[in-house]
C-alpha cells in the first residue's frame, strides 16, 4: 500500500519500520528512492544493528531511529527535512495531520506529538 501511495502521489517524507509483515522498510526505501529520489526516508526500528544503520543510510535513509522513538528527536529530524529549498514545515504550514485508510501525512510538531505518544 505505501508502494502504491508512492507511485501515485507526490510523497515528500516517509517514516517506516524496518521490521514489518511483508515488505521490510529497506524495501520501502528501496521502493521509495526508486520511485521517487527526492522523497526523504526516515527509517525507525526496535532491531537497530550497525549493519542495518549502515546498510538503510547507504540505501538513502535521512535518519535511521531506534525505538524507543525520543519524540523530540523525531519532531527534530522532521523540522530539518527540505522539499526543494523549503523546510518541509514551512511548505505545509497551516495544515493538519490527515489519516484516510492507510495514507498518514505528518505535518505539525503537535501532530506527530500525537502519533508518537498514543
Amino acid at each position: 500500500e505505501a508502494v502504491e501511495m508512492l507511485r501515485n502521489h507526490e510523497v515528500d517524507l516517509v517514516i517506516t519500520d524496518l521490521v514489518m509483515p511483508g515488505l521490510s522498510g529497506i524495501d520501502v526505501l528501496d521502493k521509495a528512492k526508486r520511485l521517487r529520489p527526492e522523497t526523504e526516508v526516515i527509517m525507525v526500528t526496535a532491531y537497530s544493528s550497525v549493519e542495518s544503520a549502515v546498510e538503510t543510510m547507504q540505501k538513502g535513509a535521512r535518519d535511521y531511529l531506534p525505538k524507543p522513538v525520543n519524540v523530540d528527536l523525531v519532531v527534530e529530524k522532521v523540522e530539518n527535512v527540505k522539499v526543494g529549498d523549503q523546510v518541509l514545515f514551512d511548505k505545509y504550514s497551516g495544515s493538519k495531520l490527515r489519516i484516510e485508510d492507510e495514507e498518514c501525512l505528518i505535518l505539525k510538531e503537535e501532530d506527530i506529538l500525537g502519533i508518537f505518544t498514543s
